[in-house]
């Protein structure tokens, strides 16, 4: 399972790993600055409702400063100590309703 793979990466060549990590980053980081826009799919995780984490929150800052409109599928989750970032990038919160994105 990939998770066990991540797990033996960063135990085996730590250096590979941030290597990889630093490249699917980039790789992301292109297609939000290819893309019209971006939906965050902000499902429940780690116990929190609405979970958006540190990656997620990265690229919907690239989709911000690129002038991108950001839409979340789900509200913003209030308890995390960001929200007010989030809320700081305006998103379009959409109630998993896609015909409200609009391009």
């Amino acid at each position: 399972d990939i998770k066990q793979w991540v797990e033996d990466l960063i135990e085996k060549d730590p250096d590979a790993f941030d290597k990889l990590k630093k490249e699917r980053m980039e790789l992301h980081y292109s297609k939000v600055e290819k893309a019209d826009a971006i939906l965050v799919l902000n499902y429940d995780k780690k116990g929190i409702k609405n979970y958006i984490g540190a990656n997620t929150l990265l690229e919907m800052g690239l989709a911000f400063w690129l002038k991108k409109p950001i839409y979340l599928l789900n509200s913003i989750p209030e308890e995390l100590d960001y929200a007010e970032e989030i809320k700081g990038m305006m998103p379009i919160v959409i109630t998993q309703d896609l015909s409200l994105i609009k391009l």
